[in-house]
């Protein structure tokens, strides 16, 4: 795997064998999505947690804490499409989807 802060990360198998072999991977900048996150009657919530999943499956969330103001900052997020879910949780509980999140996506 082949990663930096600030780009999505690659995985790129070498062939099997004993010879030298040249793998070329070019790194994509990764995005940031930033937003906050809302009562029903427009409060910020804080200590709330925001899971982002790919809408194709295949990897685990990405989470965020939100502060004071109910702000939250996701990184890293390569460049796809994705639920979002937010909500206070407990034990280990997934965040449960709530139709106040409010996000925005920021290029790095």
């Amino acid at each position: 795997e082949y990663e930096k802060s600030g780009f999505v990360s690659v995985v790129r198998d070498a062939p099997a064998g004993h010879d030298d072999v040249q793998i070329d991977v070019q790194l994509r900048p990764a995005l940031v999505l930033t937003g906050h996150v809302l009562t029903p009657d427009g409060q910020p919530l804080a200590d709330a947690y925001v899971a982002a999943t790919m809408t194709a499956g295949g990897t685990e969330p990405l989470y965020a804490k939100t502060n004071e103001q109910g702000r939250f900052r996701l990184e890293d997020l390569a460049p796809r499409r994705y639920n979002l879910t937010a909500g206070t949780r407990s034990n280990g509980e997934q965040p449960r989807r709530t139709p106040w999140l409010q996000g925005s996506p920021t290029p790095r």
